[in-house]
């Protein structure tokens, strides 16, 4: 006769032997837990669709939002049904049930365990993340320790979506907070971020900002706290130390900042909600733009001057396509001439240091392998605070024009750069030149042999005026092209910009009988959320990125989507002017969805349009 207690054995035999009883960062219970939040989620969850649900074991990790719910049967028929959704009759079913209630609050993984031997036993793990609509089966079969499923969801796209998804929540939140009690100026917001993440990263201030009693003194306190922090640091720069303080201290002329008053709370209460909101989501492994997700929220509100300055920060799922097309190894530098907040950059570091374990590889890579160009002051405040806070980087910074002959030469010559990426201003024509101007001199910083990845407004590599084919011809002459991928027309959302991403090998003249590649990256499966943006939602982007990385590589040709052709500087350099529509493939639906586009596209672009002017209209 089956045992079901003989399972239940079993799993804790396991739980003892992976230490979860000796941990006083564990709580094993059973049936029923002690803590009222998981009592709530589950006062509904029994698996005959009333009452209470009482799993075999639920497992709380403690200092984190994870929760083990286990399930258990007798009999190893018993573990799993092929729809998943007889509850009382399965462990997994059962423990997939409980998982989905307690995600509400948690990330849970699920694990159902069948059997009465330790020969005979099955387990299987589903993962829940936190207000997901479904589990993600986790081919593991086995119960890990603590810190394997702590690794496990960390690793996760799911849980790295969440995490981002968490952040620009927040973001939004504490950006109403500065903007409605503190009163701060458009361009001192991000430096308040910035310095808030530096300080905190400071024991220090995080252990003992609450004990100021007033907004001022909390001020004195972080601006003190920092400063210690960045002097510390090895082989940090005296000038940039100056260049950062500054910019901070800007921050001094804040009357809520500079008051005196003990009964305002309200800087202290932004400093809270960074440090429980924001902080726990820091880490050195984790690609993600904080301070440019900051920096994208406070451009929202920012009347006009976004489109003014040129400020097109780059979507975070791109910077870490530029690292895959790049193909980074651990030995490659690589450089940034209009690095902003330093997107690129971290998304190039988390590329270099996921493949390597060697920690001397890691610190070479931190201090001497990631260069950054910004002009403006405080963005390279910005960029600078990022680095620092993931652990380095920060030394090979400048902050100057890219085209400063000085600093091109010192670039060129000290960091030897092997791989560019860039994103530069849009539309400026006064501080150094278009886009194009920006790739040339991008391309020029490079060694021999070495790969430039550049996104610019497509009619920079379509337009056939005059001054834009002498621009190319420029590029050709010292640098071939590889490559262009045409961008989804959304992928700046909310701001106007259709872009390509154009890829070129540094210092070989172009061959314009040799063919390059052309890619329609039109879709990259993101649709736009009125409230979150552009999101992945429906979990379609890592398959199109490995189409798009995959095909671009091998040189692939693939029908609708990618063409090789040989190509001059007076030619388009876009998918779309060389592919051969397939005429039998359109219908009356797929008409008026183009119809609709086009609309939608001139209403983003009829600005664009009236600056061209009737000279070039004409053209």
């Amino acid at each position: 006769m089956s045992n079901e207690r003989k399972t239940e054995q079993l799993t804790r035999k396991i739980f003892k032997s992976l230490g979860y009883y000796d941990d006083k960062n564990v709580i094993v219970e059973e049936q029923i837990s002690d803590n009222p939040i998981i009592q709530k989620l589950l006062k509904s969850a029994s698996k005959k669709g009333s009452g209470m649900g009482k799993p075999e074991f639920i497992v709380q990790l403690l200092s984190t939002d994870v929760l083990l719910v286990i399930e258990c049967k007798a009999k190893t028929s018993n573990h799993k049904s092929a729809a998943l959704d007889k509850f009382a009759e399965y462990a997994v079913d059962g423990a997939i049930l409980y998982g989905k209630y307690l995600s509400k609050e948690f990330h849970v993984i699920s694990v159902g365990v069948s059997g009465e031997s330790e020969e005979t036993l099955r387990i299987s793990n589903y993962l829940w993340i936190k207000e997901s609509f479904s589990p993600i089966e986790l081919k593991i079969e086995k119960i890990c320790s603590k810190q394997e499923y702590l690794s496990i969801i960390k690793g996760t796209n799911e849980k790295k979506e969440y995490d981002i998804k968490s952040i620009k929540k927040n973001t939004k939140a504490i950006h109403k907070t500065l903007r409605e009690a503190i009163k701060i100026t458009d361009e001192l917001k991000p430096i308040i971020i910035s310095a808030i993440l530096l300080a905190l990263s400071e024991k220090s201030f995080a252990d003992s900002y609450n004990t100021a009693t007033t907004p001022k003194s909390l001020l004195n306190l972080m601006l003190t706290s920092i400063r210690n922090k960045l002097e510390s640091i090895e082989s940090m720069p005296e000038e940039k130390v100056k260049i950062m303080m500054r910019n901070f201290q800007g921050l001094e002329s804040i009357n809520k900042l500079s008051s005196n008053k003990k009964d305002d709370k309200d800087f202290l209460n932004i400093i809270e909600k960074v440090k429980t909101e924001i902080w726990p989501f820091i880490n050195t492994e984790h690609s993600f733009d904080y301070i440019g997700e900051f920096y994208k929220e406070f451009l929202s509100y920012t009347d006009g001057n976004k489109k003014g300055l040129g400020i097109v920060l780059t979507p975070n799922h791109i910077t870490d396509l530029f690292c895959e097309l790049a193909n980074i190894g651990v030995n490659d530098r690589i450089i940034d001439p209009c690095c902003g907040t330093g997107g690129f950059l971290i998304s190039a570091m988390n590329s270099m240091l996921s493949k390597t374990d060697d920690p001397q590889i890691q610190r070479r890579i931190r201090r001497d392998q990631l260069i950054g160009i910004e002009s403006e002051s405080k963005m390279f405040t910005l960029a600078a605070a990022n680095m620092i806070i993931r652990g380095d980087g920060k030394s090979n910074l400048y902050n100057a024009s890219c085209f400063d002959k000085e600093i091109f030469a010192k670039v060129k010559s000290t960091h030897k750069p092997t791989i560019a990426f860039m994103n530069p201003p849009y539309s400026q024509t006064d501080d150094g030149g278009s886009e194009l101007d920006f790739v040339l001199n991008m391309l020029n910083l490079l060694e021999p042999g070495g790969l430039g990845l550049a996104i610019i407004p497509i009619n920079c590599v379509c337009s056939l005026l005059d001054k834009e084919v002498e621009k190319r011809e420029k590029i050709l002459e010292k640098h071939t092209l590889l490559g262009v991928m045409s961008m989804p027309t959304t992928l700046f959302y909310p701001v106007g910009t259709v872009t390509a991403i154009v890829i070129f090998e540094a210092h070989r003249p172009h061959n314009s009988q040799i063919k390059s590649w052309f890619g329609y990256c039109r879709d990259d499966g993101f649709v736009v959320s009125r409230n979150s943006g552009r999101i992945d939602r429906n979990k379609k982007w890592e398959e199109k990125k490995a189409l798009w990385v995959n095909s671009f590589r091998n040189r692939e040709e693939i029908k609708d989507f990618s063409i090789l052709k040989a190509v001059t500087a007076k030619d388009e350099w876009c998918a779309e002017a060389y592919l051969q529509p397939d005429y039998s493939q359109i219908n009356e639906k797929k008409f008026q969805r183009a119809v609709e586009e086009y609309f939608v596209y001139k209403a983003l672009y009829s600005s664009r349009f009236e600056e061209i002017g009737e000279e070039d209209a004409e053209a």
